[in-house]
């Protein structure tokens, strides 16, 4: 059977909540134009006559799937944070099977509406800032091969972030994320010769110590 295309879309925004038991500081409630096409491979010609009759039942079939997909969304997950695009697609591929049409679905558009654009903007910028006020964030460095890398790390008040922090991040938990805070190097940030405390890490210096006993860091001074 020769494959064909399919282009579909949403008429009106479909809502959805936006929620993850990862980032409780975000549930809300938001709204999005989906877009997409689908290459259509095969089809069960005792429920369909033709083409048209198959591109009939995906366009009229197309938009409650996406609302289901998206009112369906395994609980306490993120939808923006998630690989949502492929997850939809697959989705829109599994349902489509059951009704005898063998499709494969590609997203090409995932828009929030206007107002749902600037309430998610406005409420990551406040759990941003609510981070922030703990001391710390993270910054973006470039491995040996060149590559972008993240680092976390502990910054004083009169330092100013390189990148934003993801969501959700809980400074209590710092030693939770994988490859932990010894990694980081001593050119990113100084330890000051004032201090009894490891910037990096947070943990208490000893009289006359190097290293810091928390994180590896070296101290640039001895403190006495």
């Amino acid at each position: 059977m020769e494959q064909f295309e399919v282009k579909f879309g949403t008429p009106t925004p479909i809502p959805f909540r936006e929620y993850s038991k990862n980032y409780p500081d975000i549930d809300i409630d938001l709204a999005v134009f989906i877009a997409g096409r689908m290459v259509v491979s095969n089809y069960d010609p005792k429920l369909y006559e033709d083409k048209e009759s198959v591109k009939v039942k995906i366009k009229g079939n197309a938009l409650i799937l996406l609302q289901n997909c998206l009112v369906q969304w395994p609980e306490g997950t993120s939808v923006m944070r998630s690989d949502k695009l492929k997850i939809i697609a697959e989705s829109l591929d599994r349902e489509f099977a059951s009704m005898g049409i063998t499709v494969k679905s590609e997203i090409t558009g995932f828009q929030l509406t206007q107002d749902s654009e600037e309430l998610y903007k406005t409420l990551r910028q406040q759990v941003v800032d609510k981070t922030h006020a703990y001391g710390w964030d993270h910054i973006c460095l470039i491995d040996d091969e060149g590559r972008p890398k993240q680092e976390w790390m502990f910054l004083n008040k009169g330092m100013k972030p390189d990148c934003v922090p993801p969501l959700g991040f809980d400074p209590a938990k710092v030693n939770d994320i994988p490859g932990g805070l010894g990694i980081v190097r001593e050119k990113e940030i100084r330890n000051m010769p004032t201090d009894h405390y490891c910037r990096l890490c947070g943990e208490k210096r000893p009289e006359g110590a190097k290293f810091c006993p928390g994180c590896g860091a070296k101290f640039d001074h001895p403190n006495k």
